[in-house]
Parts: C-alpha cells; structure tokens; sequence
C-alpha cells in the first residue's frame, strides 16, 4: 500500500544527497559548505512544518510513539501500522534534530547573524565549532547505524529503500488507509521554510 507521499520522498533524497555533500566538502575543507548548509537547514526548517501539516505518515504525531509501545516493538508484540515502526520513528526525529543542531551551529560559525557577534565571545565560538565538528562524527555514526538497520530489515524482506523510492510498502495491505495531502500544499510550505531561512540570514 501507499505510505509516503512524494513529498516526503524528494525531502529524504535531497538530504542523503545534500548531507554526503556537506560531510565532504566540510571534512575536505573545500567546496561550496555554507551554500549547502543553508539549502539542509531550509530543507529540514521544511521537514518540521511537514511533520505538522503534511500527509500523515509525515506527521510526528503518526510515528512518534511511548517507550511501552517501543518496548512492544523490540519484543514482538507490536502490530505493524503503516510508515515508520516506532524505532524507525525515534530515528528519524533523532536524525532531524541532530541536522537542525548541526545547521545551527554552522551558520553560527559562519557568522551569518551578526546580531550574534556582538553576544559570542571567541571562546564561545571555539565551543560552537567543538559542538559542530562533534555532531559531524555524530551524523556519520548515526547514518552508519541506519543504514545497518535498512540491510536488517532487507534480510527480513522488508525493503524500506525500495519503499522510499516508490513510496509503497509491500507487506502492508490495502485495507488500511491513509491521509495525503497535495503537492500544491509542499510546495507552499517549501515557500515558506525558504522565507523563514532567508529572515533568518537577513538579521546579519
């Protein structure tokens, strides 16, 4: 059945492909890191508007769930429900805060806002640039353990990249429905992530 809508789908695309590129030209020290880190952080200012007013599979309320019900999960007794299975969930919302925190960090150490020149010392900065280098091998250590669980869950016959790519989960029957919205509405949200993103950088 149809779990993710297109949307959501193009979101997770662009940040691999965005997140590889920033892991490179950051740890390379060249390339265009600021420009790319602007696009991730409006991108994922976009994700968290989603998380509220898109498609439901999209919305944290539908995935983010109790320890019970994520200890039910880890021990078998856990009905699976369309979209992300409660470990997933926490993962995906562990992932989209450590990317916004890391995002902020950056365009910090950019000196982006310069409202915050006049309130960061240089050793608050030097603690910033720790934060954002810490969070890097963060990101790198998280991705590693995501990418272990995708090839647990192909063992399992359950193909999740497959999924992202068509949109469709294959083990789940059609009898259970669920909300979309249109992509008139993503691409209004996009508008406005990229407005806030911009009166963000335009404090400086």
């Amino acid at each position: 059945m149809k779990v993710w809508d297109l949307a959501t789908r193009i979101y997770h695309w662009l940040q691999v492909l965005l997140f590889m590129l920033l892991v490179l030209s950051g740890f390379k020290g060249t390339g265009p890191h600021e420009p790319l880190g602007i696009l991730l952080f409006t991108l994922i200012v976009w994700r968290l508007l989603w998380g509220v007013v898109g498609s439901e599979s999209s919305r944290f309320g539908s995935f983010i769930k109790g320890p019970k019900t994520v200890i039910k999960y880890f021990t078998g007794r856990y009905q699976q429900k369309p979209g992300h299975n409660p470990a997933g969930g926490w993962m995906a919302i562990t992932m989209i805060a450590a990317l916004f925190i890391q995002c902020i960090t950056g365009i910090t150490m950019a000196g982006l806002i310069s409202p915050l020149d006049n309130i960061l010392t240089t050793e608050h900065l030097n603690t910033v640039s720790k934060i954002h280098d810490a969070g890097a091998r963060l990101l790198i250590a998280m991705v590693a353990i995501h990418v272990g669980a995708i090839i647990i869950y192909k063992i399992k016959a359950q193909p999740l990249v497959k999924a992202m790519f068509s949109g469709i989960q294959q083990q789940l029957s059609n009898t259970q429905s669920l909300y979309f919205v249109s992509m008139v509405r993503a691409v209004l949200v996009l508008i406005v992530s990229g407005a806030l993103t911009t009166s963000l950088l335009l404090l400086g």
